[in-house]
């Protein structure tokens, strides 16, 4: 298994795409922090562990205490208590004192947070057709007030096809096939990022046209009534088509579970969506879109790509396809 996972990872090297969403969140919650650190590992980190850390690990932190059993299907409750009893009634319950507790230490030593400054940091792919851009920040964690707010707002801002960053960089420009943005929900903090593939040759014009605009998101230019209006439509319009499959139905359940939601959580939130007003759009835009703080990767041809960057007059970090400066 160790052989197999680390010639996929040695594989995703190839892939520009594949190192963005490898390096990107260690580039805004630190490296070696739990929400910095790729999940699927690195190539050291895969072949550091042993069998016995391993079965250690499970022994500490998988077992029923820690467990959530979620059924969907066309089975009754006293079916499904049935068949739990008889395929898992004999786990073993004795679990050690780490079980859904974080590390020791405060946030920090949990989600990281480097020093909040923007920078850019390149990823050298010589002989690249195109740029791979990803521009980040965190984001408040899901349970915070301004969650559905924050939603309409990335919503407006790129999570959709006529979101402004495709109007600008796809449908204006011609740089791109597609710039979307998204947020990746977390318990401590979460994380904003917006990218997208562009040409080689303009490189340094759209990592310009996405600082811009995150800065006219902020509030240079903030969210306007017809953007939040379609956001809401967009939004209300898809929200029954994520409970069709049993599958789809499963995932929300776990975000009960995994975010402390309300059981009726989701039977409100279409009127949690629709109350939500232009002034507490633009309020989120105002208080959590941070430019100061936007960490951009572009992993890219350095030779053709970094002298324009530099012109941006930000500091720029080379790095390797690790993540390490080089």
């Amino acid at each position: 298994m160790r052989r197999e996972h680390l010639t996929d990872l040695r594989r995703g090297q190839d892939d520009p795409t594949f190192i963005a969403e490898q390096l990107m969140p260690g580039l805004v919650f630190g490296r070696e922090s739990r929400y910095g650190h790729p999940s699927i590992g690195t190539a050291a980190s895969v072949a550091a562990f042993t069998r016995e850390q391993l079965a250690d690990h499970f022994r500490r932190h998988c077992g029923p205490a820690a467990a959530h059993l979620l059924v969907v299907g066309d089975v009754s409750v006293d079916g499904a208590v049935e068949q739990a009893a008889a395929a898992l009634g004999g786990w073993d319950n004795s679990l050690g004192p780490e079980v859904g507790a974080a590390a020791a230490g405060d946030d920090a030593a949990i989600v990281g947070r480097p020093e909040d400054s923007a920078g850019i940091y390149l990823v050298d792919k010589p002989g690249a057709a195109q740029s791979v851009i990803r521009a980040g920040h965190t984001v408040p964690p899901r349970r915070h007030p301004d969650f559905t707010s924050l939603g309409l707002l990335n919503y407006a801002f790129g999570g959709q096809f006529s979101a402004r960053l495709n109007l600008n960089l796809r449908q204006d420009k011609g740089y791109s096939y597609g710039f979307h943005s998204g947020i990746s929900w977390f318990r401590e903090q979460s994380l904003l990022v917006a990218g997208g593939s562009v040409q080689t040759a303009v490189t340094k014009e759209a990592v310009a046209e996405t600082l811009q605009e995150f800065r006219d998101i902020q509030g240079g230019r903030p969210a306007r009534a017809e953007e939040v209006a379609a956001a809401k439509a967009g939004l209300l319009l898809g929200y029954p088509a994520g409970f069709e499959r049993p599958g789809q139905i499963l995932g929300q359940l776990i975000q009960l579970i995994l975010h402390q939601l309300p059981d009726d959580y989701f039977r409100n939130t279409p009127a949690r969506v629709s109350a939500v007003t232009l002034e507490q759009v633009r309020q989120a835009g105002a208080e959590w879109v941070r430019p100061e703080g936007l960490r951009t990767l572009v992993v890219g041809d350095r030779a053709a790509v970094e002298p324009g960057l530099r012109e941006l007059g930000l500091p720029l970090t080379v790095l390797d396809a690790d993540g390490l400066p080089r």
